[in-house]
């Protein structure tokens, strides 16, 4: 009911800009602009190319550099977190992100995309997207910006992009003007340092180079009720919580060439795992590591046609060790998850008579490896599982980006997905675009999106174990509507109200066999609906806000659930203010969510969380500091995650500090 209202509130706030819209302005006349208008954002993964947010045929949200500053999110993570109708949850070894409904305690991201410059960061062994903490291996003083485009990119993209993409898009070499050498330290013992430095070549060459490694000793101590007995330490995880590793990242910049290289690798501690390990044994832990190079042409042949060619490589390791009780010792038993892979693609963009400007491409895809392996070491040896199942793959796409009239855009889009042994899929997408004013732009959207099942999904079999493999399972598909407001009040303040619906079929769930073993099959059906609502701009002279209120509701259509770990109302506030003439930035972001549900039905209660930042520049020739609170209150809760059936929750940290410190050479 409260969403039928919401959604009848939105209609006759729309008919109403409809019937009181302003006189579109004349383009010729800027006095009526202001520096932001002037300075238009853009964004460049809704199509393939530069564009306005108004043009964009989705409803995305734009993240600047300045922002991640004022902020002090150190991860990228934070940053999302802090856009509308984005949720995220933690269970110790990862955190995820939950978008209009969506993060089920036990998907690992596989529904979304994370690209950096346009590069896809799902992986060709679990196709997830869970790098969201320190395992990101980006530094985020290294981001110019982010884009967040939500609904189905599967047109552009291809398989996983379902709810939102995702473009981490880094500081060009020419821009990054002076080195840096940044320190953090956090109360959860959190230790990180940093250098990075541009170094020009001449010849228009510029070359980027960063470094970091953090030491993160984590929470000393973590309850868990579950495990409230004198064998496991009255349920109290000791010195469980550590995290290390290293990020890498270059980027050499020639001409119309962009060739990057980014590394990094953690090892992580994991005080509970996806099985009943031995509580309290420093010896469970995870090592991740995510690489890529790719080297990226760009040439513009005149005003009007442009080419784009990128070619890469692609590594994944994850390396688990997991202690189990054994009588009176312990099994060791290890699991390796190794995948390379190479690939390629052209785009080309041109405009045709009558047919606006049309954007043709291919992109192709080999595995080298694609390899699951689980064996123990102790107290004998012993292989379950070795498996290599390698895949090619390749695309081909087309989008046309068409003026109808002076004030109506369509934009059109599809893409066939082929592949060794995974089905073929069409992903069309279309987007109505209508703008009476410059102020004004209403965008009516439709796409279709899928997931492919991963090479765990349809592949990992232990012998019955746990798992049996499933390789018959089929593509996730997904229908989108989505109809979209955004238009600027006056000078000083943007609003921005937005409704859809996912209709979503062939969910992959974990079903159990007579056996007692689980294997990944295509079951479920889940429906989503919500409206969400944006107001941001100057509430008065240098104090910058962006408010905004999701309402949402995601339940399994087969049997009228709502999902687990889908809050049906999420808050958002953030205030800024520079002071003293810019030397001193304080910044303060809220967020309310309602309550959750965990998978074994338990229900969570509301949170309401605040962060306060602040910054200054020059406390001291080329030095800059930064400290933030995140949750003052200490609201103390937890996450639903299902790592099993005896652990449906994990409490998350509760308040910590953190102070940051960046030397740097004058520009």
């Amino acid at each position: 009911m409260k969403l039928r209202i919401a959604v009848a509130l939105c209609v006759v706030w729309t008919v109403g800009f409809v019937q009181a819209r302003d006189k579109a302005p004349d383009p010729q006349d800027l006095s009526n602009l202001d520096i932001e208008q002037l300075m238009q954002v853009k964004v460049e993964a809704a199509s393939l190319h530069e564009q306005s947010l108004q043009d964009a045929p989705a409803s995305v949200t734009v993240i600047t550099q300045d922002e991640i500053r004022r902020y002090g999110w150190r991860t990228l993570g934070e940053a999302l977190s802090s856009a509308r109708g984005i949720y995220s949850s933690y269970d110790r070894s990862y955190h995820f992100l939950g978008v209009r409904g969506f993060s089920l305690p036990d998907d690992y991201g596989t529904r979304l995309l994370v690209m950096v410059n346009g590069h896809n960061m799902v992986d060709n062994v679990f196709s997830e997207t869970a790098w969201f903490g320190q395992d990101f291996p980006l530094d985020m003083t290294l981001v110019k910006r982010i884009e967040i485009i939500r609904g189905p990119s599967s047109a552009l993209y291809g398989s996983n992009g379902i709810f939102i993409t995702i473009n981490v898009v880094t500081i060009a070499p020419e821009e990054f003007k002076a080195a840096e050498v940044r320190m953090e330290v956090g109360s959860f013992g959190e230790k990180k340092i940093q250098a990075a430095s541009s170094i020009p070549f001449g010849h228009d060459a510029t070359l980027l180079l960063s470094a970091s490694v953090f030491n993160n000793s984590g929470e000393h101590s973590i309850y868990l009720p579950q495990f409230n007995s004198p064998a496991t330490n009255y349920g109290r995880a000791i010195d469980m919580d550590g995290e290390k590793g290293y990020h890498l990242f270059g980027n050499l910049s020639w001409r119309g060439w962009s060739v990057i290289a980014l590394l990094g690798a953690r090892d992580k501690i994991q005080p509970i795992s996806w099985g009943e390990t031995v509580f309290n044994d420093r010896g469970t832990r995870g090592l991740d590591s995510r690489n890529f190079i790719d080297a990226t042409y760009t040439h513009s042949f005149d005003s009007s046609r442009s080419l784009q060619w990128r070619t890469y490589y692609d590594s994944f390791r994850f390396r688990g060790v997991f202690r189990y009780p054994d009588g009176d010792g312990i099994e060791d038993n290890r699991s390796f998850y190794y995948g390379d892979w190479v690939g390629s693609q052209l785009s080309y963009r041109f405009p045709v008579p009558r047919f606006g400007w049309l954007t043709v491409g291919a992109e192709g895809r080999l595995d080298l490896r694609a390899l699951q392996q689980d064996i123990d070491v102790k107290p004998q040896d012993k292989q379950f599982l070795s498996v290599d199942k390698r895949d090619k793959s390749f695309a081909i796409f087309a989008q046309d980006e068409w003026d109808l009239t002076r004030t109506w855009k369509l934009n059109l889009g599809v893409r066939l997905d082929r592949s060794n042994y995974r089905d073929g899929f069409v992903s069309p997408r279309a987007a109505l675009i209508y703008q009476p004013s410059a102020r004004t732009s209403y965008k009516f959207l439709y796409g279709r999106a899928f997931r492919n099942p991963s090479a765990y999904e349809l592949f990992y079999d232990d012998g019955g174990l746990t798992e049996v493999a499933n390789p018959t399972a089929r593509p996730e598909k997904a229908d989108t509507f989505e109809f979209s407001v955004e238009r600027k009040l006056n000078r000083q303040l943007n609003a921005l109200v937005s409704a859809y619906q996912y209709r979503i079929n062939d969910m992959l769930v974990v079903e159990y066999l007579p056996s007692g073993a689980a294997q990944y099959q295509n079951q479920d059906k889940d429906r989503a609906s919500g409206v969400e609502i944006e107001f941001n701009g100057h509430l008065i002279r240098r104090l910058e806000f962006v408010t905004s209120w999701a309402m949402q509701r995601a339940v399994n259509f087969s049997h009228n659930y709502p999902l687990a770990n889908s809050p049906g109302q999420i808050g958002k506030l953030r205030l800024s203010v520079p002071l003293f003439t810019n030397r001193l930035s304080l910044a303060s972001a809220s967020q309310y969510m309602g309550s959750r549900q965990t998978l074994d039905g338990a229900t969570l209660s509301p949170l309401f969380l605040t962060d306060i930042t602040v910054g200054t520049t020059r406390i001291a020739p080329n030095l800059n500091f930064q400290a933030g609170v995140r949750n003052v209150s200490g609201v103390k809760y937890s996450d639903p995650i299902a790592l099993y059936e005896k652990v449906d929750t994990m409490p998350v940290p509760g308040r910590s500090l953190f102070v940051a410190l960046t030397w740097h050479t004058s520009n």
